[in-house]
Parts: structure tokens; sequence; C-alpha cells
């Protein structure tokens, strides 16, 4: 008896009531053939054969009379192949499914399975064991807020403005957050006068003069840049005024095309933020420390 497994001979674990059911209904029949006598074969064939009318999603009201002939016989037979210590009034209550079924029609629309299932997802809300009902309802409160707040805020873009923020208009661009001054390194100088002279309107002009003067050259490559042409076509055209020459074959130079040439002012003042067509962005500055195995420290700022 030693080399036996016992662990073969437990009963089955983890099984809820429905699992137990299907077990009865369809594998149990199936599964004591050859291992029991023909009289219990038989008793649980009728047994798996009326608990899966019962349970069937159509009943034909013309097998009800059949069907409790058939649940007596299975209880008679029960009697016949059991023991008396095995029958109770579960055991008895077989003789009433069938009258069940046709006062209130079939058993699905109305077992408790899926109340029973979900008594595990509410005894896992408990938190103080003394409020066991007050801890489920917080639970339960807790969950299908989060629920509904989640399907709202998938459907919120973040970076538009929102009802409890200050009302502001979504074509007005405006500068907000804290104020720094500040000194443009050369990069950001080139970039910004470079941005300038390529997108203003005022220098619509002066802009294909130069496309034209480029092509003519017939030395794109070396060609000066934008701006380096505008520098050198405004000495130019100064030191023509001041000799008293005509300058009409150049494009108009208003004060606004010298204001870009020259650029923007070297001492800025910014801002953290900015409001923009119904959006708020926001410049932040992180900071990260990476410490190595020498203990040195190395930050990179990013945008």
């Amino acid at each position: 008896m030693g080399s036996i497994n016992t662990s073969l001979l437990q009963r089955p674990r983890y099984l809820k009531t429905h699992d137990y059911h299907c077990l009865l209904q369809h594998i149990l029949p199936v599964a004591i053939i050859g291992l029991a006598t023909e009289e219990v074969q038989d008793v649980v064939w009728s047994l798996g054969t009326l608990l899966r009318w019962v349970c069937s999603k159509e009943i034909h009201v013309e097998e009800i009379p059949r069907m409790k002939v058939l649940a007596a016989e299975v209880v008679c037979k029960l009697e016949k192949a059991f023991p008396p210590s095995f029958f109770d009034c579960q055991v008895h209550l077989l003789v009433h499914l069938v009258d069940e079924v046709a006062i209130a029609g079939p058993v699905h629309c109305r077992w408790m399975y899926w109340l029973e299932r979900y008594m595990a997802v509410l005894k896992g809300y408990i938190r103080n064991r003394a409020r066991v009902e007050g801890s489920m309802a917080t639970g339960y409160l807790a969950e299908e807020s989060m629920f509904f707040c989640s399907n709202i805020l998938a459907t919120i873009d973040s970076a538009c403005p929102q009802v409890w923020m200050e009302e502001r208009d979504e074509e007005e661009d405006r500068l907000t957050g804290a104020t720094k001054t500040r000194m443009l390194s050369s990069m950001e100088f080139s970039q910004l006068t470079t941005f300038m002279l390529n997108n203003n309107i005022v220098m619509e002009e002066w802009r294909i003069f130069y496309e034209n003067a480029k092509s003519m050259s017939g030395r794109s490559r070396i060609f000066p840049k934008f701006h380096t042409y505008m520098k050198e076509k405004l000495v130019e055209m100064d030191d023509l005024l001041a000799q008293g020459k005509t300058i009409s074959h150049f494009p108009e130079v208003t004060d606004d095309v010298r204001t870009i040439v020259h650029g923007p002012l070297r001492v800025v003042t910014t801002r953290s933020a900015i409001w923009t067509q119904g959006r708020h962005f926001r410049y932040r500055k992180f900071l990260f420390f990476v410490w190595h195995i020498n203990s040195s420290l190395y930050s990179k700022h990013f945008l």
C-alpha cells in the first residue's frame, strides 16, 4: 500500500459548484464505464440524462411527463444502488426539478452560479472583518468610480484646456509661466534669424531675388547663405546711396527688412509655457543624474 500514489485518491480541489454539475452531466457517466457495476453505471447515466435535460436551453412541453417518470425512476435506482446514509433532502429534490421547469421555464435563466462567482469578487474587497458589508460596499464603489473615471479620461486630450481651467480664447497666443532673462547663444541667434528670413512675408521679394541670383551665378554650392547675402547687399546699397547712385534694380528695403536682417536682440525674456490654438505647452527642463562606478556625476538637459 505504501507504493500507491494517494494524491490520485484525494477529492478534486479548486472546483466550483458548476464544475461539479458539468462533471455529473457529461464526464462521470463516461468515466465510470468499466470501473463500477452495471447497476451503478445505469443510475449515473440516467441521472446525467435527467440533469442535461433540466439544464438545456430549449424545453419541449411534450417531454415533461416523460421526464417526471424518469426523475422518479432515478431516485428509486439511487435507493437500490447506494446505502441509506447517502440520501438527504438534496437527493429527494430531484423529484421536484421537472415540476420547477414546467412552472418557471428553463433553469439557466434562474440559476445562481454567476452570483456565487461574484461573491468571490466581493470577498476580495474585505479589509475590515469587523465590518464586512461596509468593506464590500466601499470596495465596490471605489472600483465602479475608477472604471467610469478611466473611461472618461480616455476620451480627453490632456493638452486641451478643461472646464476647470481658466477660460481662454482659442485663437489667442499667450506666453505664461515664470519669467527669466538670459543671453542668446550663437546657435540660437543664428536659428532665430534664419527662421525670420525664411518665413516672414516682408522678405518674400528678397527671397525671390536671392534665388534668382543664386541660380544665375552658376555656383550654388559655394553661394553665400541668405543671411550673409542680405548683410552684404545692405552694405552695398548703403555705399551706393552714399555715392548718390540709384538702387532701383534692388527690391525695396524697408525698416522691417533691416530689422529682420540684423536679427533679434541678444538679451531675451523667456517664459515657461505658452497657450496656442487652444493647447497649453510647457517647457520642462529635466536633469538626469547618472552615477558611474568612479563616483563621477553626469548630467544632461532635455526639452
